[in-house]
């Protein structure tokens, strides 16, 4: 399909605001990098002719035990959950974007848990002290200091669990925000989160697809991916959490008198300098057939979409012990756990870290669980219409194959 804009009246409908609840809003300009001296010009350099790669194997076991896969988005805003059978509470999220994003469990990290993604986290720390990034490709930089700034994230909300709302989490020495706290040194350089995202990385690879590398720990964020980065996949991840992102709700979304973006888009700004154009631009490549055509309106465009609850299944609240053993037990395992594939369904865990087998409530995991599965039942009747509507068109007969449990 052919992506056709209506440039004109969409750039002149534009209209830019932050929304109430939106922590990260970047007040700098768009030529902000054209008008501005580089903070840290020891982070600019790099060596494309370098043999050197960086091992990110340990980071890579770690987000592959950690992240619950949630998919693929299906641009179905999801209601309100009803209470599980037999209780009138609702457990865990409730946003209708709850889907769209992958989950750690972090209610499930216990002491021991903790202490290994502080580990995790220096040994990161100890790459970037030890080897003189500038003698590095700029994909290994580039790749070294996102696992970086996820690890940093990680641990820190694992720290300060539980916390609904993580951008508002105090942490760090002086107890600033998340992204303000100066929670790692480089080289000798103390350097909070959005220093890595807009003054590091932003400013010296001016690449939008870097937006999606950056966990923020949110649902309204790019969601964390179960694969480390490297220099060798990071070109394939980021497309991929490009896609992901803009093609979900929480990306681009449509009323019935404007067009929603995310207000990451915000926090990003001197990435596109010829905003809004940029900006149209990028959504562009990424999007799929119905972004497209719903970029191609000539609605307004209003930056306000963001969901700030943490990306977890318990909302930001503690879980306690389970009253009674619910569904099979999974071994923990160093430097996380494992909860199943795609199709897993309800599952018991013990803490992330603990040797002693606990079982745990999964009232928090229930309803999110089965409404993944319901969403994944979704995706293939869709992709079973779809080839179904192709084998007619091009006259080739196509069984049509009802989804169970085992599809």
């Amino acid at each position: 399909m052919q992506k056709i804009h209506n440039w004109s009246v969409t750039v002149l409908g534009l209209l830019l605001f932050s929304a109430p609840n939106l922590l990260l809003a970047d007040p700098r300009p768009a030529n902000y990098f054209a008008v501005t001296p580089n903070k840290f010009p020891q982070f600019a350099e790099a060596n494309e002719k370098s043999p050197h790669r960086f091992d990110f194997s340990q980071w890579q076991e770690t987000v592959q035990a950690l992240v619950v896969d949630f998919g693929a988005p299906d641009r179905v805003g999801v209601e309100h959950p009803s209470a599980i059978t037999g209780s009138r509470f609702i457990h865990g999220h409730t946003s209708k974007y709850r889907l769209e994003a992958n989950r750690i469990p972090f209610s499930y990290i216990d002491e021991k848990g903790k202490a290994v993604l502080t580990q995790l986290r220096e040994d990161l720390e100890s790459i970037g002290n030890q080897v003189p990034l500038g003698k590095l490709s700029r994909k290994s930089q580039m790749a070294y200091w996102m696992n970086l700034h996820n690890a940093l994230v990680i641990e820190q909300l694992a720290l300060h669990y539980p916390t609904i709302y993580p951008e508002k989490a105090r942490v760090g020495q002086n107890q600033l925000p998340l992204h303000e706290a100066k929670l790692t040194k480089i080289q000798g350089v103390e350097l909070s989160l959005q220093d890595i995202r807009r003054e590091i990385v932003y400013r010296n690879w001016r690449n939008p697809n870097a937006i999606y590398g950056f966990y923020l720990g949110t649902v309204g964020g790019p969601s964390i991916q179960n694969t480390a980065y490297t220099e060798s996949n990071i070109d394939r991840l980021l497309k991929k959490g490009a896609e992901l992102f803009v093609n979900s709700l929480r990306g681009v979304a449509k009323t019935n008198t404007h067009i929603t973006l995310s207000t990451i888009y915000a926090d990003s700004k001197p990435l596109f300098p010829a905003w809004p154009v940029d900006l149209l631009s990028h959504l562009s490549q990424h999007s799929g057939d119905v972004v497209s055509a719903t970029l191609a309106t000539s609605l307004p465009i209003k930056v306000q979409t963001y969901d700030p609850k943490i990306a977890d299944f318990a909302g930001g609240r503690p879980v306690r012990a389970a009253p009674r053993p619910r569904g099979e037990v999974l071994a923990a395992r160093a430097p996380g756990f494992q909860v199943g594939g795609p199709q897993s369904g309800l599952v018991s865990l013990r803490a992330i870290g603990s040797g002693a087998g606990q079982q745990v409530d999964l009232r928090f995991f229930e309803t999110l669980l089965r409404e993944r599965n319901e969403k994944y039942a979704r995706l293939r009747r869709r992709e079973l219409r779809d080839l179904r509507f192709k084998g007619r068109k091009n006259t080739v007969i196509v069984e049509e194959i009802e989804p169970t449990d085992e599809n």
